[in-house]
């Protein structure tokens, strides 16, 4: 096994568990596999998130327990990874609550991670990121674009702390921030020859908020170990992606399977089929001063899109 990569540390901020999954599981899956140390910062225990299968008792309107249940998922995605053991809250578990939506009522709640209402939480979330960061002490940190992938309140507030305990220069250990994105040719390329399972639907124009590859800077590709570890991962939040493998799941009431040959797909709740991709596309989002903009293709042997 490479261990070229044994002096780097990486470290994804993200705003619930199973983001670090879905967006940056196939680097974190190379970067672990090639010896790097990798980090991963939840800043919330994703309350708010909508339950796929026999797990509906668990949101807030019946026992409240998802949160809770969500910290087993994500320990079981690191392990899977190849990240650091344990969850790292931002602020310490619980602190920062699933705000949801914009516009919902759950994110004018005291505590909400992107409450715009609590003028000091912006602050008060840099400071915990920060200290986080200085602890861990990353070469790169991977965080949202500016729209947060998909207009997500909670992953345009982690884009904004993160970006302002970086660029206020509280941590100089980093030399770049980098965005996954996600490519519209990619998905569009994904889904050929894909058997979309009866119960799920297939993509149309606009379902799956991407970008196109113009708007990208690097591209990872994933080995098969790399795209089987992802999978894993993603597996690991039972309750929220729904994997078309034919293999059982606790929280699924029965398997889905499309034929041999079919891509990989998953879903989410809304059961628009994805395809699982052997590619990870990454926008560069600040660089250091006195650092290259080719820093990241440089130390992590990955290609210029």
């Amino acid at each position: 096994m490479s261990q070229d990569l044994h002096n780097l540390t990486v470290v994804a901020v993200h705003a619930h568990p199973d983001d670090e999954s879905i967006w940056t599981g196939l680097l974190l899956a190379q970067l672990a596999r090639r010896g790097a140390r990798t980090h991963v910062v939840t800043c919330t225990m994703g309350e708010q998130g909508e339950v796929i299968g026999d797990y509906q008792a668990l949101v807030e309107e019946h026992t409240g327990l998802l949160g809770g249940y969500r910290i087993a998922e994500l320990e079981r995605a690191l392990e899977a990874l190849g990240a650091q053991p344990q969850p790292d809250f931002l602020g310490g578990v619980g602190r920062w609550k699933d705000s949801g939506m914009a516009g919902s009522d759950s994110i004018q709640r005291a505590g909400a991670f992107a409450n715009p209402e609590d003028g000091e939480a912006f602050h008060h979330q840099v400071e915990h990121l920060t200290t986080a960061l200085q602890r861990i002490q990353p070469d790169i940190v991977l965080t949202y674009a500016p729209d947060g992938g998909y207009g997500h309140p909670d992953h345009i507030r982690a884009h904004k702390i993160t970006h302002a305990a970086v660029s206020d220069g509280g941590v100089p250990s980093v030399k770049q921030i980098l965005w996954p994105r996600t490519v519209t040719q990619d998905v569009q390329d994904g889904m050929q020859g894909a058997h979309v399972p009866e119960e799920w639907s297939a993509p149309a124009d606009g379902d799956i908020a991407s970008v196109d590859k113009s708007e990208t800077s690097l591209r990872v590709q994933g080995s098969s170990a790399d795209v089987a570890t992802k999978h894993r991962a993603m597996r690991a939040h039972a309750t929220q992606v729904w994997f078309a493998d034919g293999q059982p799941s606790p929280a699924q009431p029965h398997t889905v399977a499309v034929p041999e040959g079919s891509p990989m797909l998953w879903a989410l709740s809304n059961l628009i089929a994805q395809p699982l991709l052997d590619t990870e596309c990454y926008s560069v989002g600040y660089t250091a001063e006195g650092i290259s903009q080719d820093y990241s293709v440089q130390q992590l042997g990955i290609d210029r899109f």
